[in-house]
């Protein structure tokens, strides 16, 4: 059997692991459009900063591949997939014909409309080849302005103020990072940042990208204002990379659509980590995970389910960690509900010692957790999500950190 695999990131190579397991005898293609073996993304900020080096920040190293017997083909895009005939068409014009085919193309950046985007100083960062661009334009500027006050936003502020950079963050809305943080956690954050020299705008959005002979100089913001800066970081999210998708029989949303075994409406084609958009069995709709774990946990179902009859189930909760200021933050599963009326909030708030955990409640059940400073607990939450307990004569349990004991009187 032929399996071709889109993508080198966490999912696609924790598939091709996942298959090895169980098969040693299919070929295995794995197609990436960076010229990179597999590397810790969430590291990329780090590697700029100095803190990784090139070499750590390689996750596979050759022999993986070799012991593997996997087929690296590095530098080329996808431009579309054939499904009758069961073909991927490379930019290079090259045809690979598979029997079972897993899309784990990944993200790419969100970069808006704005002109000027061309500007020398103008970065997004996304790929090893981005943060080894911003590595080197960091050496020559004084100012930076970061748009966009996310984890990736928040982790290249901190790069930028300890190299001794004035940074802004443009943010438009009233939060830091609103998919995780909620105002008390989004406060405290802004505190540190704050303490670091880090100037964070509120409401406040980028309108105009401006410079001369094309390199970037200045830019001016929806209040008005003129910010001079020689380097600028467009961090406002990520978009499921399905453009080789169009016009193909593969049902896309805002990404590939999957049930909960990672299968495609198309017989033998499989999506899995930033591009698939998962049938969620228990909230009854299809959703988008960014993370890291999720990725790798989407790999290894999608990658059991190419090669084993008893299909393995993917019943996702997200989970992110991060690591701001040296502050451990982890976000799991729903941790900041829009619609605030259908929950129920456990809160500790220790914020003054660096301490914070929030569960998010729904008919007596978690599907949520914010944790400061107890990050290390996150997959013991993420279990009692997992697991649906009622915790609703645990709750002095939970906000005394006793998340093992509940487990332990499940089982």
């Amino acid at each position: 059997m032929k399996i071709v695999i889109i993508g080198n990131g966490p999912s696609g190579v924790k598939a091709a692991e996942t298959i090895r397991k169980f098969d040693d005898k299919s070929e295995i293609i794995l197609i990436s459009e960076e010229n990179h073996p597999f590397y810790f993304r969430r590291n990329l900020p780090w590697f700029i900063a100095g803190k990784f080096s090139e070499e750590k920040l390689i996750a596979k190293k050759p022999e993986f591949y070799l012991k593997n017997n996997i087929n690296q083909v590095l530098g080329k895009t996808v431009e579309k997939i054939f499904v009758k005939e069961k073909e991927v068409l490379l930019n290079s014009e090259e045809k690979i014909k598979y029997d079972k085919l897993l899309i784990a193309s990944g993200a790419t950046p969100v970069t808006g409309e704005w002109k000027n985007l061309n500007f020398k100083g103008v970065f997004t960062l996304r790929t090893l080849d981005d943060a080894k661009a911003i590595k080197e334009y960091m050496e020559k500027i004084e100012e930076v302005v970061i748009v966009g006050g996310g984890l990736l936003g928040l982790n290249m502020a901190e790069v930028f103020s300890e190299k001794g950079l004035k940074v802004h963050i443009l943010q438009r809305g009233s939060r830091l990072s609103p998919q995780m943080f909620d105002f008390e956690v989004s406060n405290f954050i802004k505190s540190k940042l704050e303490e670091k020299g880090v100037e964070v705008n509120f409401n406040e959005e980028l309108i105009e990208i401006k410079g001369e002979n094309g390199t970037l100089s200045e830019v001016e913001t929806s209040k008005g204002r003129k910010i001079r800066c020689q380097m600028l970081i467009i961090a406002i999210g990520v978009t499921p990379a399905i453009k080789f998708l169009k016009e193909t029989e593969v049902k896309t949303d805002r990404g590939v659509l999957t049930n909960e075994y990672m299968e495609t409406n198309v017989e033998n084609v499989y999506a899995a980590g930033d591009v698939a958009q998962v049938y969620n069995p228990l909230k009854a709709q299809y959703l988008i995970s960014t993370s890291w774990v999720s990725a790798l946990e989407q790999g290894e179902t999608a990658g059991f389910n190419i090669i084993n009859k008893n299909k393995k189930s993917y019943l996702g909760v997200s989970l992110n960690l991060e690591f701001i200021f040296g502050i451990p933050i982890a976000s799991i599963g729903l941790s900041n509900p829009s619609n605030e009326s259908k929950y129920k909030f456990l809160i500790k708030n220790e914020l003054n010692k660096g301490l914070y955990l929030k569960f998010v409640l729904e008919n007596g059940k978690i599907v949520g957790g914010l944790l400061v400073g107890k990050a290390e607990k996150a997959d013991l939450i993420k279990e009692l999500i997992k697991q649906q307990v009622d915790v609703n004569k645990y709750e002095e349990k939970l906000l005394k950190e006793e998340f093992e004991e509940i487990l332990k009187e499940v089982k």
